[in-house]
């Protein structure tokens, strides 16, 4: 799956034309045949380097843009060409002794695991990405508040319905110290959370925000510090109630 934004038709195209298996698996003819070019090349440079060297790069690229068969294709296609060009007797298939083997069967072999290899840690980058899309759309249509915050008390993040529910834009929301949010008799409160949470590293409790007509709206919270980077997760909370003043 490669992800696209559906508005945008010349990326879908693209990306359309990119996964179709002819060019998925004439990425890997065209990848081996240059790889081997630029193996005469540096034969003929009279470079010295290890037969098959830069086959695996290109197994690597293959994989990691084409996919699993096109990359043990490409492995396929690299022990073919390197025994053939560059292992003695060279342009020949012919086999001499059973060790002539071993060197093409190793290379198959760890081109096979390189192309797995690549493949499973795309997966795994795709399904880490598809997971944080996920939790950034349920975050940002939630209409309740999930925001962090420094030990300051200053907004470093918020989700937009509760700004919204409060009488901010998200940008207007950011600029106003968390402090000012807070209805004035409980703010005295707000200051004692901000101790309790630097010593213990959590907190739970109400916070009695005051929308900008006045209004109060409560939320359940429940929040940890982040040490390593000194701010303070505000989770998903559940609205109580809300009243005027």
């Amino acid at each position: 799956m490669y992800p696209f934004h559906p508005g945008n038709p010349s990326q879908a195209e693209s990306i359309r034309w990119r996964t179709a298996w002819p060019q998925r698996y004439g990425l890997a003819v065209l990848a081996v045949a240059t790889a081997t070019v630029l193996e005469f090349g540096m034969g003929l440079l009279g470079s010295s380097h290890l037969p098959f060297l830069l086959y695996f790069p290109t197994i690597v690229l293959v994989a990691m843009w084409a996919g699993v068969g096109p990359g043990i294709l490409a492995t396929v296609l690299s022990a073919t060409s390197g025994g053939f060009f560059f292992l003695e007797p060279r342009n020949s298939f012919v086999v001499r002794t059973p060790e002539d083997l071993v060197g093409p069967a190793l290379f198959a072999f760890i081109g096979v695991f390189l192309t797995f290899l690549t493949c499973s840690g795309k997966r795994a980058e795709r399904a880490l990405r598809e997971s944080e899309d996920r939790y950034r759309d349920l975050v940002e249509h939630s209409e309740d508040l999930v925001c962090t915050h420094d030990l300051e008390g200053n907004l470093l993040s918020v989700n937009p319905a509760p700004a919204r529910l409060l009488g901010y834009e998200v940008a207007e929301f950011l600029k106003i110290p968390m402090r000012d949010l807070i209805a004035p008799e409980y703010r005295v409160l707000f200051d004692e959370y901000l101790a309790r949470i630097k010593v213990s590293g959590a907190d739970k409790g109400l916070l009695c925000a005051m929308t900008r007509s006045g209004e109060y709206r409560i939320w359940e919270y429940n929040n940890t510090l982040r040490t390593h980077r000194s701010y303070v997760e505000w989770p998903m909370t559940s609205r109580r109630r809300g009243g005027r003043n």
